[in-house]
């Protein structure tokens, strides 16, 4: 399946490409005033010293395509639970993203420096976009009608489900798609699954209905309590990794412990989903960090990802047992639609 990342990043198949994420820290300093100052009384007030750098603001003509993207990326009414935006996608798109919200993920300038990101997934709230929460990506090369992805594996970008608890026997969203999605922020499962159902047949020609239901499915338990020497805090992330740690590569997150957990499951190979046990989970907002290659072999990638190694490496940085057994779990099938 696609590596979907919420956000997130991810690997992906049909190539195997990973999207790599770089920080760019930002240093400046003002060594002449600096000098200038310290050579003043100190009966004379140093003016500017303690004065912040401006935020840089859009500039009329990116404040109009910045406008013209919220518009369009608006839902349409209040009725609305989600909504597709396909390609090609307006230039307000990134530049949204370079005055909103490019430090969130601490990543490289992504969809100008030789990647596509070829889905986002935004969630409106009280008549606000927030940024997006998940996205998938791909290189240009070697060709750029080789970008996107299933749309069986985008659907779980939606909702509160991974794309291990997509059942689609028959294929039927084996569909290559780019494109945007807008979701209503709260919107249950069960109501998201009744709103999708129109919107594939409207706007990708396939008419599906989409069943959720039950079944034994291998997961992965979370156990224990958080205890010194173990100290979880959003200012130390927590390492996702197999063979080797990258510093300065891959994504780093913050969010929740239950997010936090949601990630684990998508990073691991295979996929599961991690059902918490723990006595004592954190109430503040954590952090963590992918770790893996830049690489196109099944061989490296599973290395990187392997989920015991994975989970071995997290138990030794928390404390906690993550024990891989099989529950029944929420899933959901993808059954071909026959009424007209």
């Amino acid at each position: 399946m696609l590596n979907i990342m919420h956000r997130s990043i991810n690997a992906f198949t049909h190539a195997n490409r990973f999207l790599i994420y770089a920080a760019f820290i930002v240093a400046g300093s003002d060594l002449a005033r600096t000098n200038s100052a310290s050579l003043a009384s100190a009966e004379e007030p140093q003016a500017g010293l303690d004065e912040k750098p401006k935020a840089k603001v859009p500039t009329p003509d990116e404040q109009k395509s910045i406008d013209e993207f919220f518009e369009l990326y608006r839902l349409d009414s209040k009725a609305q639970l989600v909504k597709y935006i396909k390609p090609p996608f307006v230039a307000g798109r990134i530049i949204d993203r370079k005055y909103r919200w490019k430090d969130r993920f601490g990543n490289a300038d992504h969809g100008m420096d030789g990647m596509y990101v070829y889905c986002y997934v935004f969630h409106e709230r009280d008549g606000n976009l927030e940024p997006p929460n998940n996205f998938a990506a791909a290189s240009y090369f070697p060709d750029p009608k080789d970008d996107g992805g299933d749309l069986v594996d985008l659907i779980p970008m939606l909702m509160s489900v991974s794309r291990y608890s997509m059942d689609d026997p028959e294929k039927l969203l084996r569909k290559r798609i780019t494109g945007d999605f807008v979701v209503r922020a709260g919107t249950a499962d069960e109501e998201l699954l009744g709103a999708l159902e129109p919107l594939i047949k409207r706007e990708f020609g396939i008419s599906v209905k989409l069943v959720q239901y039950e079944a034994e499915a291998p997961i992965v338990v979370v156990r224990g309590k958080i205890k010194p020497p173990f100290v979880i805090k959003a200012d130390t992330p927590l390492e996702l990794y197999a063979a080797t740690l990258q510093p300065g590569k891959g994504e780093v997150q913050q969010g929740t412990f239950p997010e936090f957990l949601a990630d684990i499951g998508k990073f691991i190979e295979p996929a599961r989903l991690v059902y918490s046990t723990v006595e004592n989970p954190p109430n503040e907002k954590i952090s963590w960090h992918q770790n893996f290659r830049a690489a196109v072999d099944d061989k490296t990638r599973h290395e990187d990802r392997d989920a015991r190694r994975v989970l071995d490496h997290l138990e030794d940085q928390t404390g906690l047992t993550f024990a891989r057994e099989s529950r029944k779990i929420q899933k959901i099938r993808v059954e071909r639609d026959n009424e007209k």
